[in-house]
């Protein structure tokens, strides 16, 4: 389990995907949650954005390019797209 909230290694488009399904999952409960348990909202969203967020930089490092390439993600509509691509590109290793 720890090998998903960390930030080393690389993660496979399969990895990748089952991330996005599952952080879209977790955050529609967390903003059912939200007005009932704000707080329990926040054990939700916590962990699903380190999840996310340590998931999304292993994936970009697979691709081969640079881990700051996730500042991208900061620009709204930009970072659907980015998304996107980065889930869709072949792994470095295998060109």
């Amino acid at each position: 389990m720890k090998e998903y909230f960390t930030f080393e290694g690389v993660a496979k488009r399969q990895e990748y995907w089952a991330m996005v399904i599952i952080s879209m999952v977790l955050s529609v409960v967390g903003i059912a949650l939200l007005e009932a348990a704000p707080l329990l909202a926040l054990i939700v969203f916590v962990p699903t954005l380190w999840y996310n967020l340590a998931t999304t930089v292993r994936r970009i490092r697979d691709t081969g390019n640079n881990v700051w390439w996730i500042l991208i993600f900061l620009v709204p509509l930009v970072a659907y797209v980015a998304l996107v691509v980065f889930g869709v590109m072949k792994s470095a290793e295998s060109e």
